[in-house]
């Protein structure tokens, strides 16, 4: 924790949080008795990029921000996730941020010594205007991987060593089942009510109050999941899932790791009607499912919480990470085609948009501009 001091007691992000503090900020209706004020958030989803996330949730934690609904993709996801571990009245921030910023990301590169040369390659070279030599080079690479793309294989990572990590950070929460999350989360803050009626929220804490929407993109059946909400499709026993298995398949980038499978699918009497009610998918069940990242489908799934048939009773903040588009892909060559899906920089955060006029005219939707990633020493300038 002390490497991270640079943060926690930097002089310009502490003068920032003060003057939000000194605003005395009414940002919910739904309060506890030890000041927390509470509203749902969807993360969108960016690679490398989502480590942004952690600073904008640690700000709303400072101003005594709480989280009910937790949603996203990718990268979003895995933030979701570890802010979801634990009680709902606790603050996460600062011990996710000492995880993140102590973990060497290259450790996730966890693919053969083919794999790993291809990834140098592609981290090291540029990729602009290659000189021959570097067009040769990345040629011989790219042949070499061939296998790792196969119909075995299907990507170059086999994402292990990212799921095993996960599931270390879940046991220090003492978490190692959904059950042990959603019990956690279930216990009521003292004193949570709606500061305006003064009704105390008791029957109307339940988990779909304080839900988790991990987002991701199911290959096999060509469904758009939401962890844990759609988890009895896929698994025996709900309680007994790891929540790490939910942002391993969301982070799945397409080639970079291989998709995240389950087998073992549940085909007992009335699970066909809930694949057709819940995937209007009306085929036979499969034996096994495949996903990859869910933001290929929905990397911002800013409605995941919404319905439309009540006024909901805390405000949800959207997330978004990255800057604005302002030109067209070159698509000429596999390099530049595979670039929005590889994981670099900067063209990780925009993979596939997909607008919310709605959402954003209501003005929920809070965008973590590139310059300011530049500024905090987040990304390159």
């Amino acid at each position: 924790m002390s490497n991270l001091n640079y943060l926690f007691n930097d002089p310009i992000v502490q003068h920032k949080i003060e003057q939000l503090k000194s605003q005395d900020l009414h940002i919910s209706d739904i309060v506890d008795d030890a000041g927390h004020q509470y509203v749902d958030i969807v993360l969108e989803g960016g690679g490398t990029l989502g480590m942004a996330l952690l600073g904008y949730l640690y700000t709303l934690e400072q101003l005594n921000v709480r989280f009910l609904c937790i949603g996203g993709a990718s990268a979003g996801a895995i933030a979701a996730l570890l802010l979801a571990a634990g009680p709902i009245d606790e603050a996460k921030t600062e011990w996710i941020i000492s995880k993140v910023a102590n973990k060497d990301f290259y450790d996730f590169v966890d693919g053969d010594g083919d794999a790993r040369n291809f990834i140098d390659n592609l981290l090291k070279h540029r990729h602009d205007d290659p000189s021959v030599f570097d067009t040769l080079r990345r040629a011989w690479y790219f042949t070499c991987i061939i296998d790792n793309l196969s119909s075995n294989k299907k990507g170059l990572n086999p994402g292990t060593k990212f799921h095993e990590w996960v599931k270390e950070l879940l046991q220090e929460r003492h978490i190692s089942t959904y059950g042990q999350m959603r019990a956690m989360r279930m216990q009521r803050p003292p004193g949570l009510r709606n500061r305006v009626t003064g009704e105390v929220i008791d029957d109307e804490f339940t988990e779909e109050y304080i839900e988790l929407g991990i987002v991701a993109a199911d290959i096999t059946t060509e469904t758009r999941v939401v962890f844990p909400r759609m988890a009895g499709l896929y698994y025996q026993d709900i309680d007994n899932a790891h929540p790490a298995d939910f942002v391993r398949a969301s982070m799945s980038i397409p080639l970079f790791f291989r998709p995240f499978e389950l087998g073992n699918i549940p085909a007992q009497t009335g699970q066909q009607d809930a694949w057709r009610n819940n995937c209007n998918f009306y085929g036979n069940i499969p034996d096994k499912v495949m996903f990859v990242d869910g933001g290929i489908l929905s990397n911002f799934p800013i409605d995941i919480f919404h319905n439309y048939r009540k006024i909901p009773s805390s405000p949800t903040f959207g997330v978004k990470i990255g800057y604005d588009r302002t030109h067209s892909n070159n698509t000429n060559s596999f390099w530049t085609t595979s670039a929005p899906f590889s994981g670099r920089l900067p063209t990780a955060g925009q993979r596939v948009y997909s607008p919310q006029p709605g959402f954003q005219a209501a003005g929920i939707v809070h965008r973590l501009q590139y310059e300011t990633l530049q500024l905090a020493g987040f990304l390159p300038g």
